[in-house]
């Protein structure tokens, strides 16, 4: 089921055509989806952050862990970045 789950996680359509491609049931995915969610290890509270100096550019990119990408000007306040970075949390 974990290949089936991980297909789930990168597909753009809806819940429901997923599982009627797959002919499952959508309790049938939501209980995997919730049984592998579960048995991974539990965050430290820290998250990645790369810096690329060698980049002479005027902008900050965040990437999320669902693929998501920000990008912020580097004269952002502080406030907006330390906001931006919470939603990673």
């Amino acid at each position: 089921m974990r290949p089936i789950v991980e297909a789930y996680a990168q597909y753009r359509g809806s819940k429901k055509a997923f599982c009627e491609e797959q002919g499952l049931a959508a309790h049938t995915l939501d209980y995997w989806r919730r049984k592998f969610s579960s048995s991974k290890e539990e965050p430290s509270g820290f998250i990645a952050l790369e810096v690329d100096l060698g980049s002479s550019g005027s902008t900050i990119e965040l990437h999320y862990p669902n693929g998501v990408r920000a990008i912020v000007p580097l004269e952002v306040p502080v406030e907006v970045l330390e906001s931006l970075i919470t939603l990673a949390g």
